[in-house]
């Protein structure tokens, strides 16, 4: 999977996941005014108890959509996140291949330059 495709997979995650924050925030909303009266023909004032339940009701559609949204970044994150494994892995493999190489050069010059020094003295 490509970087572009992955962003693209993300940003219609993020995308959706705002849609449907945006719905249940706008369905708490409607409940709310509903509920305290503020709807067209409601007279009546809500019980503290009824106030409570329309609450937390809304409370748990908001926390189910944030579950949602985030179990779908996850879904589209997690190709990404094993991608990004996989070349922080070769990267490391690389860099120790290139310091492995550059320590045996630097020996071996170490080396030839006390053979060198040896022949000059002897």
């Amino acid at each position: 999977m490509t970087a572009t495709t992955s962003q693209e997979h993300f940003t219609s995650a993020a995308k959706t996941g705002q849609e449907a924050m945006s719905t249940a925030l706008r369905s708490w909303g409607e409940t709310v005014q509903t509920v305290l009266g503020m709807g067209a023909g409601r007279g009546e004032v809500p019980s503290p108890d009824h106030l409570v339940d329309v609450w937390f009701d809304a409370a748990s559609e908001a926390l189910t959509a944030q579950r949602e949204f985030t179990k779908a970044l996850l879904t589209v994150g997690t190709p990404m996140l094993d991608a990004m494994g996989r070349a922080a892995r070769h990267t490391a493999d690389t860099v120790q291949e290139a310091t492995q190489k550059a320590t045996d050069a630097a020996q071996e010059a170490t080396r030839a330059g006390r053979a060198n020094a040896a022949r000059k003295d002897g």
